[in-house]
């Protein structure tokens, strides 16, 4: 409750109605002690059109931190010496290339992919999988998807 705050966008989602975004309005000045459930007053400018009636269940969901960032696979991690780098295609020939070691900063971890918080730019070419088995320098085939 602490860091929900007017205008975070709601998803809100009523049996047989289907989903309907809105946005906080208000929140309630007190929590109640014994059940631990607070207030929050949700804006739904489509619930009248889509049929929405007072008292019907409904289930929300706050989008809480949603923003864009850089993900890599983990296989494309390697965890050396305490720290995670990967492996940038620098020098290409053909279809073979050098791999040169950066190290990077990882943020939060969705499913088998983590965040890059530094060390990389969005454009940059990295080695997928197998980045355990390289060091610095080494000479891999670029397969193209």
């Amino acid at each position: 409750m602490a860091q929900l705050k007017p205008g975070i966008t709601v998803s809100v989602v009523v049996p047989i109605v289907g989903s309907i975004k809105g946005k906080i309005r208000a929140l309630a000045p007190t929590l109640d002690v014994q059940s631990r459930n607070g207030l929050v007053y949700v804006d739904l400018p489509e619930a009248a059109r889509r049929g929405l009636r007072a008292g019907m269940f409904a289930q929300g969901e706050f989008q809480m931190g949603v923003n864009a960032g850089l993900t890599v696979p983990q296989t494309a991690l390697s965890l050396r010496e305490g720290f995670s780098y990967v492996f940038k295609l620098a020098e290409q020939s053909g279809e073979l290339a050098k791999v040169s070691q950066v190290k990077v900063q990882l943020g939060r971890r969705t499913d088998d992919s983590f965040e890059i918080l530094s060390g990389l730019k969005q454009d940059d070419r990295l080695v997928a999988g197998g980045a355990s088995f390289l060091t610095d320098g080494d000479t891999v085939r670029v397969l193209q998807p």
